[in-house]
């Protein structure tokens, strides 16, 4: 998965991307609703409108509690966690798979964010390491743990 840009809404949800001609899968997130994936056409030199419409979480969100080392880790070294979801985008015919989430920790450093109850694809990077991925169920009302370690 490339992410091309991302960017956050001001207050009322408006937000805007600056895009090259293409087909993009948005999505759109907020703490307490599920994700939203849709489909964007840009062509050059045009505008276009992408809204969203969040539904609600039908149960309560799960918490993930990551763990991360990194071996030999030069100082203030740290991580990029990409938390990945199949998804249907709603143009599409097909599930894409989209980063939920991405963040970035500190070596040596611990987690803890909220996240809807689902299957997710943890992937995790760091400078001069391999990439590693933790495959992930996060239930509601639960804590998931994930060790990342880098050798």
């Amino acid at each position: 998965t490339i992410i091309a840009t991302g960017t956050l809404t001001v207050e009322n949800g408006e937000y805007v991307l600056f895009l090259g001609p293409g087909e993009y899968n948005l999505v759109a997130r907020k703490a307490g609703y599920l994700p939203v994936c849709r489909v964007a056409n840009v062509s050059m030199q045009s505008v276009s409108i992408v809204d969203f419409s969040l539904p609600g979480l039908d149960e309560g969100p799960g918490i993930v509690s990551v763990e991360l080392t990194i071996n030999g880790a030069e100082e203030y070294q740290s991580a990029t966690l990409d938390f990945r979801q199949e998804l249907l985008c709603e143009e599409a015919l097909d599930t894409a798979t989209i980063t939920v989430l991405s963040i970035n920790i500190a070596e040596g450093g611990s987690f803890e964010l909220e996240l809807p109850a689902g299957n997710y694809l943890l992937v995790a990077s760091t400078y001069g390491k391999a990439t590693e991925t933790v495959e992930l169920t996060v239930h509601s009302g639960e804590t998931t743990i994930a060790y990342i370690s880098f050798d």
